[in-house]
């Protein structure tokens, strides 16, 4: 039997999820989260430190900056990426929609209309 045959590989890889299942296993990592770090699942607030390590690592200085002058950002910063539990869950999200679209065979590479023309 091939793998594109399967029942299994079609109901959890092929075919799309509902909605209802995605929001409850979001919900349930929201909830692993915030229970092992204390705060709760955010995007934006890491990619802020990304856009800060490479800067850093290009020669910039964020020391003097407010927004990075505060405790919690502070000490990521110096942390770094890898211990900066929502930066590598962002890294998943990342990679997790490239491997589910690649599974799925919805991987397109398409040229952009200017205007939606």
């Amino acid at each position: 039997m091939k793998l594109q045959e399967n029942k299994y590989y079609k109901t959890f890889l092929k075919e799309p999820w509902p909605y209802a299942v995605g929001a409850v296993i979001l919900a349930i990592l929201n909830i692993a989260m915030f229970a092992s770090t204390g705060k709760p699942w955010g995007v934006t607030t890491p990619f802020s430190y990304w856009g800060a390590w490479i800067y850093k690592s290009l020669g910039g200085n964020i020391d003097n900056w407010f927004y990075f002058q505060q405790a919690t950002h502070a000490e990521a910063i110096k942390a770094g990426f890898w211990k900066d539990l929502h930066s590598i869950s962002n890294l998943g999200i990342i990679f997790g929609a490239l491997l589910s679209t690649l599974l799925a065979s919805q991987f397109r590479i398409k040229r952009l209309n200017p205007l939606g023309k």
